[in-house]
């Protein structure tokens, strides 16, 4: 007998034993096998939740401020970003809530994603509603409908806050829930099922999705913000992977969003001739400061700080003579610019504690030079939607400012544009129609209607720049206007603007969402070794009972 056949011959008579022992090791392998398939599953479950709620969404632009939906398009000419991607779309993204049913039976979803779009979004990926959606349509996700109660064909109250408002915390932002959110009825058009694009979020989430998908023309209807957009969504032609560092570099190249796009005017000035820039918001965004003073390092620019007080108050007790609601601005007086100059045209320089007044008001307050001012104003910022009053320090009147010069025509003082736009205040026709978040508690005279009527928003008093910054400063910004003299185009100052500006600084941030949610999906968690952990015991077991099988055929023989 040679050795293989005395092989053969063992197996075959000690076959029972053998066959125990296989089966033992094949435990053991099972085991070990699909602990460390558990983790490759669950790594592979969330990449595939990643590419489904994106599609072939690879990059997304994000806004705080809302800006021109033509900006997408500006976006798709550029040579160098067609090399990479092949569509973009603009988007609103924003969060809501969602009502169902009427009186008793009133049900509410909260924390909704609300997405506007156009049709072709859906070109982007899979799923969507089987027909593009009307302006009074929505589509809603499963889950959703569920938590509502409510089907296709039913009627539905989506309530989404205002974009681009100003802050509510400010002292000039909305208070009143009615005036800081919108809402309209909406028919269900189609209920989503939780694949493909119905999935869709910037952001890595397992949950089920809670999004309200809207036409993008009826969500800026809603908004008020017609033509305007808070998000582009940037696409590739690979569903399964995400761009590389070319890509990003050619999408922030591609991106020169226009001066407008973040909420900022420039506009031209004829007296003083020169150029103003303000904000939608009331006050200009730091970096945009930092921005023009780096254009401006050799001088000519000139900050304003312009605010509302309450009060402007000359003299103590029974002598004491008030101005309701005036408007004061806060401005270091230049030669070419003003807007305080003395009989022989050079500038006043107001010192930290002095003030200035415009003829009207010294006439109205009966001030003197060298008399005390105080002033009493909202502080910036209030606290819970509660304004805090205060009073400035006294300040000494160093100078009575005319608003015409000798031969008739309005002084550099009596400019009405050292005020910022504020719609509903700027634009009414009388001081008692200002829409304001506080009620106007002082007496509005006769006369402060006929100033209104005739100088508008021109400023009654003025202190230096820097006393203004020590009393209105605020986490948003400060200064309410920069002015700068004549010398450039209006081309050329809006291009330098534009190019100086960097828009992550401004708030218009790209995201590679694709490659996020991807990373984010591999983790930095092993989940191989993390299940090989938790089927230690396991495992353990198994080899303990391949080593007792084995042992066992080992003495029986």
């Amino acid at each position: 007998m040679n050795a293989w056949q005395f092989i053969r011959s063992s197996l075959r008579h000690y076959r029972r034993t053998q066959l125990a022992v296989a089966m033992g090791v094949a435990v053991a392998t099972a085991v070990l096998t699909g602990a460390l398939l558990v983790g490759d599953s669950v790594r592979g479950s969330l990449r595939d939740l990643t590419l489904q709620r994106l599609g072939r969404i690879d990059s997304a632009i994000v806004a705080g401020h809302p800006f021109r939906t033509e900006l997408a398009k500006e976006v798709a000419r550029n040579a160098e970003f067609q090399k990479f991607f092949t569509a973009v779309q603009p988007a609103i993204l924003l969060n809501g809530s969602l009502q169902a049913g009427h009186e008793g039976a009133v049900r509410r979803a909260t924390a909704i994603s609300v997405v506007g779009c156009e049709p072709e979004f859906w070109s982007l990926g899979k799923g969507g509603p089987a027909k593009a959606l009307r302006g009074d349509e929505v589509a809603i996700s499963q889950s959703i409908a569920t938590e509502l109660g409510v089907a296709t064909g039913d009627s539905v109250l989506l309530r989404i806050p205002l974009a681009g408002a100003i802050p509510a915390d400010s002292m000039l932002g909305a208070k009143q829930i009615e005036k800081t959110t919108r809402r309209r009825r909406f028919q269900v058009a189609a209920v989503l099922p939780p694949i493909g694009l119905a999935r869709f979020g910037l952001t890595p989430n397992q949950q089920l999705p809670r999004n309200v998908f809207v036409s993008l023309g009826a969500l800026q209807d809603l908004l008020k913000q017609r033509g305007k957009a808070n998000a582009i969504l940037v696409a590739t032609d690979i569903p399964n992977a995400a761009s590389g560092d070319d890509a990003e570099a050619a999408l922030k190249h591609a991106l020169q969003p226009r001066l407008e796009d973040y909420g900022l005017r420039v506009e031209r000035l004829r007296s003083p001739a020169g150029y103003q820039i303000s904000a939608d918001e009331l006050v200009l965004p730091d970096a945009l400061v930092r921005a023009a003073e780096r254009l401006w390092n050799g001088g000519g620019l000139q900050p304003v700080v312009t605010y509302l007080a309450n009060t402007i108050t000359v003299g103590q007790g029974a002598a004491r003579r008030m101005i309701p609601y005036s408007i004061v601005t806060g401005v270091d007086s230049t030669s070419p610019l003003g807007p305080l100059s003395d009989t022989a045209g050079k500038p006043i320089k107001l010192a930290d504690d002095e003030i200035a007044l415009n003829k009207w008001a010294a006439d109205d307050l009966k001030a003197n030079v060298g008399e005390s001012v105080t002033l009493k104003y909202y502080e910036p910022e209030s606290t819970h939607g509660k304004l805090q009053e205060r009073d400035s320090p006294l300040l000494k009147l160093r100078a009575i400012v005319p608003l015409e010069t000798a031969d008739g025509k309005p002084s550099l003082a009596a400019d009405p544009k050292l005020t910022p736009e504020l719609p509903g205040v700027t634009d009414q026709k009388s001081i008692a129609d200002w829409d304001l978040p506080f009620p106007l508690v002082e007496k509005i005279r006769p006369q402060d209607e006929a100033y209104w009527n005739k100088y508008r928003t021109t400023p009654k008093a003025f202190v230096s720049f820097a006393t203004a910054k020590q009393l209105w400063p605020s986490r948003w910004g400060t200064i309410s206007l920069l002015r700068m003299p004549q010398g450039k185009s209006d081309a050329e100052y809006i291009d330098l603007l534009r190019h100086a500006v960097d828009p992550a600084a401004m708030g218009m941030n790209m995201l590679q969402v694709k490659r996020l949610g991807l990373e984010a999906s591999a983790g930095t968690t092993p989940f191989s070794v993390l299940f090989l952990g938790f089927s230690f015991f396991l495992i353990a077991s198994a080899v303990m009972l391949v080593a007792i099988l084995f042992s066992l055929g080992v003495e029986q023989r």
